[in-house]
Order: C-alpha cells, then structure tokens, then sequence
C-alpha cells in the first residue's frame, strides 16, 4: 500500500456490537462497551471477563445452521427453480448488516422489467480462489496483544468460519514488515548491522512472527481449512540493497546484482519455515507495487526486467530445487494508472521463458479502471488474474460490494482487501502509510470495544457465500464502469455443491426494483440505495417460455449514424466528418466497447464545425423517453479548448458543455442522461451546437426505455 495523501477520503464506518459466539451476525446497533462486572445472557456462553457486550440483543437462535451452513430463516430449497431462494441485505442506515431477510420463491416469469437480471448457470468463467485481506504485522498484532482470549476467538471466528461467520479463504502476507507496522519498525528475516552482508542466510529467522502473526495465522487456518495463503514483500533486507535500507528513495536502493540469488533462497527459506508452523503457501509475488517505493516505509523498485530475469533465473529454480511449487504472480501493482505501471505486466508476459515460469499476474485496486484485467485476459486468457489489495477508500467512492462485483466481472480469482484489523485511528501503521485505510474490524484500544466497518459486511456479502473452487456464471449487469455506480450492478456464481449465489449492489439514489430471471423462472425485489443483498438457492432451472423482452433501447446511433433503430440522416450529415479515432476511455466491467452499448461508441465521433441535429421518428406522443448522451473528449488535451451547447427538443440541456471539464480527463468517457417526452408528432430532437470557435463533437446518442436512466439531469420540459 503507498501513501496517497489527500485523495485518501476517510468513508463513514458502520459499527456495531460483537455479539455472542453462536451469532453469526454481530449487532448492527452499538459499539461493543467495554467489560462489565454483571453477567452476561446465559445464552451467550461468555462471562463477564470477555470484555463483549451483552447489549447487542442477539440470542444463540440468529446464529447459522451449522448443518446446511444457511440462516435457519432463509427456507432454502434445493428443490428446482420454484424452491425458496434466501436473501440476506445490507442497508446504509444500519438496520441491516448482512441480515437474512423474508425467503422469495422462483415463480412464472413476470411482467416486463428492464433492469432484469438473467442468471445462465450454462456459461462459465474463471475459477474462484477465495475472498479476504491481509494479516499485517498490526492486524496481528492487535488482535493477539490488544484483545482478551475470548474477544480474540469470537471475531476471529466471524472473520473466518464458514458458519458462524464470514469465511474469508484467502489472506496476502506481507514477508517482513510492511507500510502497517505496529512499532513504526522496519525488520526482515534476515536484518544485519549496517556493513554486513549475509548471502548465505545463516542469520535467517521468523522470530519476530512467533509472538503473535504465526499464532493468529494458525488459528485463522484451524477455523477455516480451506484458507489460502499468498506472501508478498515490500522489501528484501537492506544489506540486499543499493542504500542498505529496507525503505527507498527516488530508486537510490534497488536490488544488488549479487542479491538476485540470496533473495531467491530468502523466499525458499520463509516458505519452509512456515511450513515448519503448519502453514502452507500457496502463492508469492516478487515485490509489492515493484513501480513505487518511497522513504516513509519498506518498498523497492524493481523493473519488470529486472523481475522477469529474476524469477526465470533465480526465483523459480531455487524453488524447483527445493522441492516448493508455490503459484509464482508476476507484478503485484495497480491497474495501470500511470505509463509505467500499465505496461508492466505485458512486458513480463511476453518474454516467453518468463511467462512459463509464472501462473500469472496480481494487481491491485487502485490507479485505473478495473477491465485492465480483461485485456490482460483477452491477451493471456491461460494466465490468472488475482486482486491481491485493495482499501476501499482509495481512491475515494468504492463501496467494497462494487469492488467485488467488478473485480469478478473481469476475471479475477480473488478479492483480497487490506488490513484485517486496525485501532481506531486506522493504525498504526509505519512511517505514516494510508491514514485513512479501513479495516474490516475496528478495535478501541482505550476501551476493548470491537465494531465491525462496511467492509466486513459487504465482503461478507460474497465471502460467506461463494466458496473456494466456485465458478463466475453469466449473468448481465447494468451501468458504465464508474465506480460511483448509478444503477444496479451484479455479479454470479455456481458453488461446487450446485447452489447458486448473486450479488447485487444498488448504487443509484433511490431504491431499485429488478427481476432476476432464472431458466424461466424469476422473482422481483426491490433494494433500496446503496443497499448490498446477497440472493442464495439451489436446484436446476426450468425450461420453459418467458416473458419477451420489450426493447429497452429504442435508438441506438454511432457518429456515422449506423448502429440500431431507424432514424432520420443529420440536419448537417455533408457538412460533419466522423473520426476513426480510438480513445482510451473507461469501458463497462467485462468486456470491450462493443459488448454494451451502440456499435463505436467510443471509436469514432460525430464532428461539425456548424453543428448538427439527430431526429428520432416514430415515438409515442407525448410519452416520455430516457435520452443518453456519450462523449469522449479525442482531439483537445485540456479544459476550455471545446465547449457547446446541446438542447433537446427546444429547451436547453447542457449549456457551455465542456467534455474534459465533465469527465475529469481527455481521452475519458462521460455519459449525459435525460428523460424527456416525445413531441406531437413522436420525435425527439437532439441539437448540437457550437460556440464561438469550437465545434461539437459527440460519441453517440441513444434512445432508451425512461427506467434505465439513472441520475438524469433536470428534465427540459417540452410539451407535446
């Protein structure tokens, strides 16, 4: 994790009571107090020293069957598509923090719904691997040295029993310290006075983990069997560096020629130890965010040729000779915000006796948008992708439930978010690291009191349900790859036992009803905003006729006027040239431009010096219609350069309208919506003009079903 200063927005986090060990959902009201001398509720099966609170109102009845693994409430059918399917929802306001809720029933599909989700159990995707965080020194160590036995056992089993709690299967190691280091101290396996060298490890040692990170990884594991292990450093030890520090500075300490082996034995010796301690690894990358390292905290740059020569010729032999097959991931950075970091992986996957020696690439949540995966899978389908960190509040305005669902909609095989566990101030953490990263649980070291963020509850949403060696199942989604979502997004999967799990996260304003459709059956929910559910069942989907769609989308027009509807030519179509022009612009989770909307719509552009109009014929009178609008800045690098006018009908809807103004970037995507009537005659007229000396330019223009509109502008009112 890097220092991202100001742009690291602190979300408001949900906290509620620990609740007693049988409850597999703790409170969603209170802080836990801290230790009182009466009794707690025999219910419990606690005392009075656990420091838990007994106000939480849970009984051992809310816990989780252990048998089926599902809330008793759910009604759950592993009958056929008209079983029970159960519901568990999360809200903003509280109420509910990954609550099970009334059961629904698969029926004949109803009436028309334009957000209807179609679930296809025939298509499959990448395998799943797990969902978790990180074990860093601090999450350790907080909760084996600031937490009593009791409290310790309880919310370690709601982070990592399938049953009682959220089951989180993967969890990324930092080997060494981290930027998230209790002591703000920096230590390797293997530190050494200044001077010193030791290239044949003989002073190699994991001590420092055994008081209390081996100790909470060993229960983690005793909890759920099934967790995996990645291990990850953020630096070799100093004397293996150019500055003989584990921290950098303007890459004045990168890897030492004669290091490369040395290292390759550090990562041989540390698989073995804690092998020694029952603890398995199952993957490693070479460096953390090999592209960024500053003063503040362990980090080094390490070139993607430089990490490419050292597994093929070091790395990977060294683990051959001793036996080790750990999965080797290449990279471990963001999504490709900078020149740098985007190319990175490519560089390493196209020398071919590299990418044998590696089963694929890790990335992190941050700096780009999400299908940076995709293309990565669309060039090396046979290469894995993993998220292997990611912290919700950078940058700002990612709900981990829309983490989850674009992540796995391109084709990760993890969601690994970042600390376990941090204090109240977000902490501590070494050298000043991300001050405003969220854990998935909170501890009040002045009063012993644990609460439970958003994180945990919408990680817990997929974690708890979708288990290890599941597969992503089809499924269509709704909205553009902002991760400010406008709409209802979703994601799904088939567990090995058959049963089926759906996420669905309703990043619009206002609460959203949608169909979900399942063979040809389907049932109707209603989720209000912001809100996360999770939707479980089990069975074989029916067969049968369904309800027809009506199409959502009326017109669908590129800059060259082709794509789908009838339309009427441009008032200007020989005066407006279009621009065969690829930009590179945000794309919706899962696939390329052409995949969701009109056929280039960020390719090419409608272009006029005098401006244009689009009339759309043959709509009903006077009944409203959704109108989107897509822009992509291609030509003009800064703000102020192009800005125009654009009315429908004939009242204004954007004025003075400055795309890189809108989209917070040239060469990036914004979409405009309105909902506006037809005319008396049933057209719409979309103007484009021009001011002064700059002339429009547009993507496309569409003309959609009014309820896949989703934050529209204020509506200009043309009376029919």
């Amino acid at each position: 994790m890097r220092s991202r200063g100001s742009f690291c927005t602190t979300f408001a986090v949900l906290t509620v009571a620990i609740a007693v060990l049988a409850a597999f959902r703790p409170a969603a009201t209170s802080t836990a107090a801290p230790a009182s001398d009466h009794a707690l509720s025999a219910a419990s099966g606690l005392s009075a020293a656990s420091g838990l609170s007994a106000a939480s109102g849970l009984s051992a009845a809310s816990g989780l069957s252990a048998a089926s693994g599902l809330s008793a409430a759910s009604g759950l059918s592993a009958g056929s598509a008209r079983g029970k399917v159960a519901v568990w929802l999360t809200t903003t306001d509280g109420r509910n923090a990954l609550t099970p809720q009334r059961s629904l029933t698969f029926g004949h599909d109803g009436p028309y719904n334009p957000l209807t989700i179609s679930v296809d159990e025939r298509h499959t995707y990448q395998r799943i691997d797990g969902f978790g965080g990180s074990m860093t020194d601090t999450s350790a160590w907080l909760l084996y040295t600031q937490m009593s036995p009791v409290t310790r056992a309880v919310v370690m089993r709601h982070l990592f029993d399938p049953q009682s709690g959220i089951g989180l299967s993967f969890l990324r190691q930092p080997i060494g310290a981290s930027d998230f280091t209790h002591d703000e101290r920096p230590y390797s396996y293997d530190d050494l006075p200044a001077g010193q060298t030791d290239p044949h490890l003989r002073h190699f040692s994991i001590a420092h983990d055994d008081a209390y990170i081996i100790p909470a990884l060993q229960q983690a594991l005793r909890l759920n069997p099934a967790l995996k292990i990645m291990a990850t450093p953020w630096s070799p030890p100093g004397w293996m560096k150019a500055n003989g520090l584990m921290t950098d500075d303007h890459n004045l300490g990168p890897l030492l020629p004669a290091s490369y082996a040395p290292l390759a034995r550090y990562f041989v010796r540390f698989i073995e130890a804690y092998r020694a301690h029952g603890l398995p690894i199952y993957a490693i990358t070479p460096q953390n965010e090999p592209g960024f390292a500053v003063p503040a905290y362990p980090g080094m740059i390490l070139a993607s040729g430089d990490e490419g020569r050292f597994i093929v010729r070091y790395l990977a032999p060294a683990l051959r000779a001793a036996g080790l097959h750990p999965k080797i991931l290449a990279y471990d950075w963001d999504w490709g915000g900078g020149v740098v970091s985007s190319g990175y992986p490519y560089d390493i996957l196209t020398d071919p006796a590299v990418a044998a020696d590696i089963d694929g690439i890790s990335y992190h949540c941050y700096n780009g948008p999400p299908d940076a995966m995709t293309e990565l899978h669309l060039a090396h389908p046979r290469k894995d992708i993993y998220e292997a960190e990611c912290s919700d509040a950078l940058p700002a305005g990612r709900p981990p439930a829309e983490i989850v669902i674009n992540t796995m909609r391109n084709w990760a095989k993890t969601v690994v978010l970042w600390n376990l566990a941090l204090d109240t101030h977000d902490g501590p953490s070494y050298g000043g690291g991300c001050a405003t990263c969220i854990g998935l649980v909170t501890l009040d070291r002045a009063t012993g009191g644990v609460s439970y963020t958003r994180d945990y509850y919408q990680l817990g949403h997929v974690s708890r349900f979708v288990h290890p060696g599941a597969y992503r199942i089809a499924s269509n989604s709704f909205g553009y790859a902002k991760y400010v979502s406008r709409t209802v997004q979703d994601v799904a999967f088939k567990n090995p036992d058959g049963s089926k799990a759906l996420l669905v996260y309703n990043g619009a304003l206002m609460a959203r009803t949608f169909k979900v459709r399942w063979g040809a059956a389907s049932f109707t929910y209603t989720l209000p905003s912001r809100a996360t559910a999770t939707f479980v069942w089990s069975g074989v989907p029916t067969r049968g006729a369904v309800t027809p769609p009506r199409p959502p989308v009326y017109y669908a027009i590129d800059a060259g006027g082709g794509g789908a509807g009838r339309f009427m030519p441009d008032s200007y179509a020989d005066q407006g040239r279009d621009l065969a022009v690829t930009s590179t612009v945000e794309l919706p989770s899962g696939g390329a431009a052409r995949g969701f909307a009109p056929e280039a719509v960020y390719r090419s552009a409608r272009y006029s010096p005098i401006g244009w109009d689009y009339t759309f014929p043959d709509l009903k009178p006077g009944a409203l219609y959704g109108v989107r609008l897509h822009f992509a800045e291609l030509l003009v690098r800064q703000r102020g350069l192009r800005h125009f006018n654009v009315s429908i009908g004939d009242r204004p809807a954007l004025t003075d309208f400055d795309i890189i103004a809108a989209a917070g970037a040239p060469n990036k995507a914004v979409v405009e919506e309105f909902i506006a009537p037809a005319d008396r005659a049933g057209r719409i007229v979309v103007r484009f003009r021009p001011l002064d000396q700059s002339p429009p330019i547009a993507s496309a223009v569409e003309i959609v079903d009014p309820a896949l509109v989703h934050a529209p502008r204020p509506v200009p009112v043309v009376h029919p």
